[in-house]
């Protein structure tokens, strides 16, 4: 996969120097060789990573033979999934005339307009680093407009986070049926398909948080300092883009003072209650001062305010798939408060039935509210097996509560800073890859609890006929 990422740098350089681009230049004939070339090296990258056993092995199992039994099914998947995304990308670049697939146009035809514009327009002297437009806008002064080939990176990076979760199941010690069953969702959820192959952040966001999760996960294996400064220097990243990306970094660190243990374990008391809230404050009041730079999103002319946060909520509720939901006429703080259950649940299930306002809603629920349904009733049946202390020699419980609180986390951010079934629809695709690990965690607890609850079952069946003997 590096190889891909080394091509496309080199690839851009070359662009530069023969092309000397501008706004005029036709550039067709060189994004469709660079796409073939890319698509090529992307194709052997994926076949490599599932090549070599040391990139996959398993925790504490590196010594079989084979630790990974279904690499190739894996990897098959996975090369199957690119190439529907190439349909995808060619479609949404050369066919819009004939159909213009969900969530192409809107946001994904305004940055390419505004890339234009600090490429060449109006904001050619603008620097923006809080905006996605900006950097395609510095790309396109390096290679020309290149739609093709800016689509064809954010495509690259799905790929890759693909590869991180399989990675981190693998860490994480879930068994081959699951990681499979997990793999095979992940190829083809419809709705994160299409999003990280338009020209939408979205791709380069979930990538920042996926690679967190995974620096976090390699933390939690062997340790490590440099695990979590990479935890946080990836979060922060993301967040350039969008404050969402910030959740990684609060939750894991603010779980940190739960499980701060080489156990991995929950020790819950008073005093690291007291401390983690403390420390959350602290947080709170260092995105309060920090301008536009993380919270531009929610933040109203009042600042990051319980009376500025409505307002931006009131703000944003346009538009025919707009929802008003909660009790109304409370007061600011209580209104926060109050209402902030409701929107999780809004942001993560919508669009609900009774908010389908014609096929594309429908298609979205089935494309991707379901999969937000399933994560959520399998992560409901692997707390009530109390995985923490039912499952012998595991560390799972502990992480699924960490992902849980990054989760729990996004849900009220984004419960608040949105207020449309669309918006909501593509933003929390930036947490899927979350989701996957949380359901394949989920599974495997829920798997080995089971195992745990025979063998308890064996040994006092054994016990009671061993006592019947004498």
């Amino acid at each position: 996969m590096f190889t891909v990422a080394l091509a496309l740098v080199m690839e851009c350089l070359l662009c530069h120097i023969f092309l000397q681009p501008t706004y005029d230049t036709p550039t067709e004939a060189v994004q469709l060789l660079m796409l073939a070339i890319n698509t090529v090296l992307l194709w052997d990258g994926i076949s490599r990573v599932f090549n070599n056993r040391s990139i996959v092995a398993v925790r504490g199992v590196q010594g079989l033979k084979d630790p990974c039994p279904e690499r190739e099914t894996v990897k098959t998947v996975l090369i199957v999934s690119f190439m529907l995304r190439l349909l995808i990308l060619m479609w949404d670049v050369y066919a819009r005339d004939i159909f213009i697939l969900p969530n192409s146009e809107g946001d994904a035809q305004s940055y390419f307009e505004i890339s234009s514009s600090f490429a060449w327009g109006a904001r050619r002297n603008l620097v923006d680093f809080g905006r996605f437009p900006f950097y395609t806008g510095q790309l396109f002064k390096v290679i020309g407009v290149q739609r093709l080939t800016v689509q064809f990176i954010n495509m690259y990076l799905a790929m890759c986070s693909l590869v991180m979760v399989y990675r981190i199941l693998c860490k994480l010690g879930i068994s081959p049926e699951v990681r499979e069953k997990t793999m095979l969702i992940a190829a083809f959820l419809p709705n994160l398909m299409m999003i990280t192959t338009f020209f939408l952040q979205e791709s380069v966001i979930s990538f920042c948080i996926i690679t967190a999760l995974y620096m976090f996960t390699c933390w939690w294996e062997k340790g490590g300092i440099l695990y979590l400064a990479l935890t946080v220097t990836f979060s922060l990243l993301g967040s350039l883009l969008h404050m969402g990306a910030l959740v990684v970094a609060m939750g894991t660190l603010g779980m940190l003072m739960l499980i701060g243990n080489k156990e991995r374990q929950l020790k819950v008391s008073m005093s690291r209650i007291v401390l983690m809230v403390v420390v959350g404050f602290g947080f709170l009041l260092v995105l309060a001062s920090s301008g536009d730079t993380f919270t531009g999103k929610i933040r109203g002319d009042e600042g990051l305010t319980a009376e500025g946060i409505l307002y931006e909520v009131n703000v944003r509720q346009g538009g025919g798939a707009g929802y008003t939901v909660g009790i109304q006429g409370l007061p600011p703080a209580v209104d926060i408060v109050v209402n902030t259950p409701i929107r999780m649940v809004y942001f993560i299930f919508s669009p609900l039935p009774w908010m389908w306002r014609g096929m594309g809603d429908i298609l979205a629920f089935f494309g991707s509210t379901i999969f937000y349904f399933y994560t959520v009733y399998v992560a409901y049946q692997a707390y009530r097996a109390h995985p923490v202390k039912g499952i012998p020699d595991s560390n799972l419980g502990g992480f699924l509560v960490v992902l849980t609180v990054i989760m729990a986390l996004a849900a009220v951010m984004f419960g608040w800073g949105v207020s449309n079934a669309g918006s909501a629809l593509r933003h929390r695709e930036k947490f899927t890859y979350i989701c996957l690990v949380i359901a394949a965690v989920s599974n495997e607890i829920l798997v080995r609890t089971g195992k745990a609850d025979e063998k308890r079952k064996r040994k006092e069946k054994h016990r009671i006929g061993h006592r019947a003997h004498f």
